[in-house]
């Protein structure tokens, strides 16, 4: 944002010329009968029932109207299947549990990308899903394109094109991503590459079926286990994108019947270690300095930028996470199939048939709790 930008913004705020800035949860909005579980950077309702659940993600629910007047205010959102999983791009997690990966130590792994940049674990997995696409005769963004040619230049024999090794002195890895390359980049992460982006939808049912998807034995070890699904206020996102790095990508929706089904859309939040112009950027840290920050995180923190800091006192705006125990699932599944929310919708291909069959014969022996 430049100074003139600034001041007028810095000009409305004080005169009160903007009436759409207004709260969003004034002191933590009651939705259904619920008050929220105030967690610093986001607001947390747990949901007593799966009723409550769907009432408050329903069209009419009071959290998306404007307390003045009444207009509404879009959301996005997001499903997962552990209520205490954190806002985090995969690539940053820890590897998953049976998987052998060298770089165990999240924490080692952060300090060498902020160090120097050191980001292959997240371009290697890229760079086989550009060049599968580009096998398969499917477009690529031309930026894209340029980064796989230039690997494809290096002469290096096709065992070990992916090889660590042949990172070495590339110094095109500290400007990854360019902003030209996150269509592409979330593409790879639809198809389940491991990125620095966040998937999200436009639909909170979609976003709750991606939370119980998963979700297909229920004992009672895990039938009070919580599920969660976000709601972030897209206001939120775009007062963040005028003080700091932040993206909304959108993938084109031609050819791609997955993300029109699911309505889907990505943020970043983590800039590339260079700018495009090739000036070094500094890189967002959690409070302790050993991992990127958490979306809700990166959110709240204004980084003493008083403007920035002033709108959001006004705003009040904080990501909403619904969260409800397994043992409450059944009416969930009745209302998405009601809704015609299944894998074979979602994947209206033979791979989403296949995964609904799968999903319901695995869920025969289903017992509610």
């Amino acid at each position: 944002m430049n100074q003139q930008e600034r001041d007028y913004l810095d000009h409305n705020l004080n005169g009160d010329f903007m009436p759409s800035v207004v709260p969003i949860f004034p002191d933590g909005l009651e939705i259904e009968g619920m008050s929220p579980i105030d967690r610093e950077t986001y607001y947390e309702y747990q949901c007593p029932d799966a009723r409550t659940l769907l009432a408050a993600l329903d069209s009419e629910a009071s959290m998306y109207k404007l307390p003045v007047n009444g207009a509404t205010r879009p959301f996005i959102f997001r499903g997962q299947k552990e209520a205490h999983w954190k806002l985090e791009p995969s690539v940053f997690r820890g590897p998953s549990k049976g998987h052998r990966e060298k770089d165990v130590d999240t924490a080692n792994r952060f300090r060498g990308h902020v160090g120097a940049g050191a980001n292959d674990y997240e371009l290697q997995p890229f760079l086989h899903f550009l060049e599968g696409i580009d096998r398969l005769g499917l477009f690529l963004e031309d930026e894209s394109h340029k980064l796989l040619d230039h690997f494809r230049s290096k002469n290096i024999s096709q065992d070990n094109f992916f090889s660590s090794s042949s990172f070495d002195g590339f110094d095109g890895k500290l400007r990854f991503p360019v902003e030209k390359q996150l269509r592409s980049l979330a593409l790879a992460q639809h198809f389940g590459i491991p990125t620095r982006l966040l998937d999200w939808t436009r639909n909170p049912y979609v976003a709750l079926f991606f939370a119980t998807s998963d979700i297909l034995e229920i004992n009672s070890d895990v039938s009070n286990n919580r599920f969660a699904v976000w709601a972030m206020p897209q206001i939120l996102l775009e007062v963040t994108a005028k003080f700091k790095f932040l993206k909304v990508v959108e993938i084109p929706k031609f050819q791609n019947e997955n993300i029109v089904a699911q309505q889907g859309l990505f943020t970043s939040h983590i800039p590339a270690f260079r700018s495009e112009s090739g000036r070094s950027q500094t890189l967002p840290a959690s409070k302790n300095n050993d991992r990127f920050p958490y979306l809700d995180e990166y959110l709240s923190d204004c980084a003493g930028d008083e403007l920035h800091q002033e709108l959001l006192d006004k705003l009040k705006g904080k990501p909403l996470c619904f969260t409800l125990k397994y043992n409450e699932i059944a009416p969930i599944r009745r209302k998405l199939d009601q809704l015609n929310i299944t894998w074979a919708s979602m994947m209206p291909n033979l791979e989403g048939a296949t995964k609904e069959a799968v999903r319901r014969s695995a869920m025969q022996n289903y017992i509610d709790f």
